[in-house]
């Protein structure tokens, strides 16, 4: 059987193991809240953009990818 990888990029403060979606650190650690939230600035409607399939917002899940991230970023000229 082959192997499947699955990526999801890691902020480089990344602190632990494991991974939560964005709204669960809402009410129980604010301070972390506050911080990862900054790289919505200037597309805020995403973080209450409601994602119809699932019944939930865009940060109550975890967004992963089949890709490897340099392959998504390198067709966009991001400096990732």
């Amino acid at each position: 059987m082959q192997e499947v990888y699955i990526y999801h990029i890691r902020r480089p403060d990344f602190i632990g193991s494991r991974l939560y979606p964005l709204n669960r650190f809402k009410d129980k650690l604010p301070a972390i809240y506050e911080n990862a939230i900054k790289k919505y600035e200037g597309r805020e409607w995403l973080m209450a953009a409601m994602l119809p399939i699932l019944g939930c917002l865009w940060n109550d899940v975890l967004h992963f990818s089949l890709m490897h991230p340099g392959e998504i970023y390198r067709p966009c000229g991001s400096r990732h």
